[in-house]
């Protein structure tokens, strides 16, 4: 989805019923994602280096409390019931570590799953990760959209 629909969408969007927050103002520059793909080892999709660096990015949507209750630690419900909002991860440092995606990384990094940063999210849309500054064939993604080696 382009910039520009993001955008009118949060325009208008019914403020009573979600509650949203962004990077508005701190939003990183093109140096700083670079700097983050450097430590990565691959470059991000375009798309994205457009909407890291845009106020909305890190991006956190969620219908409010109040309307859809959240699940306390180990309950059990439908699947749905727990599909209360989007979060897109930023690199803006004093977003809350949960958004955050150099602590995803390093948390990613210490279990040993450092492709597990999936770089797009839709089949149609994969254009590849591959290391930065190298050219090569698309990875292959398994079910969780984690890049297989």
């Amino acid at each position: 989805m382009p910039l520009r629909e993001i955008e009118n969408y949060f325009r208008n969007y019914d403020k009573k019923s979600y509650e949203v927050f962004s990077q508005q103002g701190a939003e990183p520059s093109q140096a700083g994602v670079a700097a983050f793909e450097s430590r990565i080892g691959f470059s991000l999709p375009a798309e994205f280096q457009e909407f890291a660096v845009h106020p909305l990015g890190g991006l956190y949507m969620a219908v409010k409390k109040e309307l859809w209750p959240r699940a306390r630690a180990y309950e059990v419900g439908e699947f749905w019931s727990f599909l209360y909002g989007l979060m897109v991860y930023c690199l803006y440092p004093q977003a809350p570590d949960w958004l955050q995606m150099n602590v995803a990384w390093r948390r990613m990094s210490a279990v040993g799953d450092q492709q597990g940063l999936s770089c797009e999210s839709n089949e149609k849309s994969r254009r590849g990760c591959s290391p930065a500054g190298r050219v090569g064939p698309r990875p292959k993604f398994d079910s969780c959209n984690r890049i297989l080696r």
